[in-house]
C-alpha cells in the first residue's frame, strides 16, 4: 500500500465520532427489540448530533479521508435507515405499517448513501439526506401522532422516493449556519435527556412533534426549492 493510501486507512477522531454514530444505530434497534422506544429515539438522536460532528471535526482537523467518507455512510445507513424503520414498524404496526412496506427505505436509503460516495462534491444535497428520514421517523414512533392507515402504509415508499430523486436539499455543511443548528440540536437533545432523567417520565410528546414538524418542513423544502429554482436539477448517470 502507498503512503498516501495508508494515510486514508488511517482512524482519525472524526471517524472515531462516525463509529460511534454506527454504535448508536445498534443500540436504537435492541432498545426497540425490548420496547424501550423512547430510549432508542434518544438515540437516533445522539447518532444525528454525531454524525454532524464528524464532519466538522474533519473539515477544521482537515483530516477527510475516504475511510472516513465509507465508515460515515455505513453508520448513517445503521443509526438513519435500519434502526428508524423498525421502530416505525413496531410503532405502527397495528395502523398498518409491515415490514414489506418498509423495505423501499432500506432499499432508498442503500441508493442514496452509495450513490452520495460517487457523486463529486456539492453545494447541496442530491436527493433528500438519510439523517432527517431517521429523525422524522425516531420522532413520529414516539409523538403519540396517530396517522391514517393510507399515510402509515405510503409515507415509507414516499420518503424511499425522495431520497433517490434528484431534488435538490439545502446543505449546511462547513457553513455558519450549519454549526449554529448543531449547537441549536446540541442543547435540545441535552434538555430531553435532563428531562428524561429528571421527571423519570417518557420523553415529552410535545418535543417530539416539534422535532416531526422540524423535520417535515426539511423534507418539503426540497421540492419547493426544485419547483421554484430556474437553474437545471444535476442528473447521475
Amino acid at each position: 500500500m502507498s503512503q498516501a493510501g495508508s494515510q486514508e486507512a488511517k482512524i482519525t477522531l472524526p471517524t472515531v465520532f462516525s463509529l460511534g454514530n454506527g454504535v448508536c444505530g445498534f443500540l436504537s434497534a435492541a432498545y426497540t427489540a425490548v420496547g424501550r422506544l423512547h430510549h432508542a429515539c434518544l438515540t437516533v438522536l445522539l447518532a444525528l448530533l454525531l454524525d454532524g460532528a464528524d464532519g466538522m471535526l474533519a473539515r477544521r482537523m482537515r483530516r477527510v479521508t475516504r475511510l472516513g467518507a465509507e465508515v460515515d455512510s455505513l453508520s448513517d445507513m445503521v443509526s438513519f435507515v435500519i434502526a428508524p424503520s423498525l421502530m416505525y414498524y413496531v410503532s405502527y404496526r397495528s395502523a398498518g405499517a409491515h415490514y414489506a412496506l418498509c423495505t423501499p427505505l432500506v432499499l432508498g436509503g442503500l441508493f442514496r448513501l452509495a450513490r452520495f460516495n460517487l457523486t463529486p462534491p456539492l453545494p447541496y444535497f442530491q436527493g433528500l439526506p438519510t439523517p432527517p428520514v431517521g429523525a422524522l421517523l425516531a420522532l413520529l414512533s414516539v409523538s403519540g401522532v396517530t396517522l391514517p392507515h393510507a399515510v402509515v402504509a405510503l409515507l415509507p415508499a414516499a420518503l424511499a422516493a425522495l431520497m433517490v430523486s434528484n431534488i435538490r436539499y439545502p446543505s449546511l455543511k462547513g457553513s455558519r449556519r450549519g454549526r449554529v443548528v448543531w449547537s441549536i440540536g446540541s442543547v435540545s437533545f441535552l434538555s430531553s435527556i435532563l428531562l428524561f432523567k429528571v421527571s423519570r417520565a417518557e420523553l415529552p410528546s410535545m418535543l417530539a412533534r416539534c422535532g416531526v414538524s422540524a423535520c417535515m418542513l426539511y423534507i418539503m423544502l426540497g421540492p419547493l426549492v426544485e419547483r421554484w429554482s430556474r437553474e437545471p436539477t444535476a442528473k447521475f448517470p
